[in-house]
């Protein structure tokens, strides 16, 4: 079998072809590796935003009855445990408008 010009030519092609299929493969696969793992970074730091107000409320909780002269863990007031409870409610939507 003699190898002509056309054959070479044929082969260079498949294989350029080849490559290339398999480059941007991988480059896609890249791409969508580096979302995913965007996505969990940002899903990561919304759960510890959210766990970070949820220690900010219970510290605010502790530290108002510490002042009231109560035990950490007594019962406030309803107007003062409202207004906690609003403020870690917004906390809580900043957290989820930052990291969404």
């Amino acid at each position: 079998m003699k190898i002509t010009k056309e054959i070479i030519i044929t082969i260079l092609v498949l294989l350029v072809t080849i490559f290339g299929v398999v480059y941007t493969n991988k480059a896609i696969s890249g791409r969508q590796s580096e979302r995913l793992k965007n996505s969990n970074t940002i899903l990561s730091r919304r759960v510890e935003c959210n766990e970070q107000v949820d220690e900010n409320y219970h510290r605010l909780w502790r530290e108002e009855c510490e002042f009231m002269g109560l035990e950490t863990d007594c019962r406030l007031p309803s107007y003062r445990a409202d207004s906690f409870g609003e403020i870690q409610e917004q906390q809580k939507k900043d957290c989820n408008y930052l990291y969404q």
